[in-house]
C-alpha cells in the first residue's frame, strides 16, 4: 500500500497535479481501487481540470484514486504568437523605364523622395534617350540608351512631379513621355 501511494504522489508531483509541499498528505487518501497493496503504479497520472479525482495507470488498466489536494489545471503548450503583420511596403526608390518606338512607361510611376534610380531599357530598334525634367522645365539628368541595352541614372529628387521623356527629334511629341511622381 505504501509503495502505491508513494508512486502516485511522485507521479502527481511530477505531472504538476499537486504541489511539492503537498507530499504524501496531498494524496494520503489515495488508494488503489483494485489489486494488491504492493503493486507499483506505472507510466502516467491523468487528471481532469475540474475534478478532484486522479487516474493512475497500473499494469495497463486505468485505476481511479481520490486526491485530497485540489487538482491544478496544467496549462497546455503556450499558444503560438500571432505572426507579425505584413508591413505595408514603402514606396520604391528604383524604377524601370521601358522605351520603344514612341512609347515610354515607368514600372513604378510613384517613387520615394531622395536618391531615385531610373533604369531605362530600350526595347525598340532605334536609339533613344531618357531625360528627366522638373515642373519648372529644368533638365535634371539624361542618358542615351542603344537598342536592346539598359542604362542607369541616379538622381536626387524632392517630392513633386517630374516628366520623363525622350528628347531626340520629335519623340516626346510622338508619345515618348510619362509623369513620375515623387512623394
Amino acid at each position: 500500500m505504501w509503495r502505491t501511494r508513494r508512486a502516485v504522489v511522485v507521479l502527481a508531483v511530477a505531472c504538476g497535479l499537486v504541489g511539492v509541499g503537498a507530499g504524501a498528505g496531498g494524496l494520503a487518501g489515495a488508494r488503489p481501487s483494485s489489486g494488491r497493496a504492493g503493486a507499483r503504479a506505472s507510466v502516467a497520472v491523468v487528471a481532469h481540470p475540474r475534478v478532484r479525482r486522479c487516474h493512475v495507470r497500473r499494469h495497463g488498466r486505468l485505476v481511479r484514486v481520490r486526491c485530497r489536494a485540489r487538482v491544478a489545471h496544467r496549462p497546455g503548450p503556450a499558444p503560438r504568437p500571432a505572426p507579425p503583420p505584413v508591413p505595408v511596403p514603402g514606396l520604391p526608390v528604383r524604377t524601370g523605364v521601358d522605351e520603344g518606338e514612341y512609347f515610354l512607361n515607368a514600372t513604378h510611376p510613384t517613387v520615394a523622395a531622395g536618391t531615385v534610380e531610373l533604369d531605362p531599357a530600350n526595347l525598340g530598334m532605334d536609339e533613344h534617350n531618357m531625360t528627366v525634367r522638373n515642373a519648372q522645365g529644368q533638365v535634371l539628368g539624361a542618358v542615351t540608351v542603344e537598342p536592346g541595352q539598359t542604362q542607369q541614372l541616379a538622381l536626387s529628387l524632392a517630392p513633386g512631379s517630374y516628366t520623363v521623356f525622350c528628347s531626340l527629334y520629335n519623340h516626346e511629341a510622338l508619345g515618348m513621355h510619362t509623369t513620375l511622381t515623387v512623394r
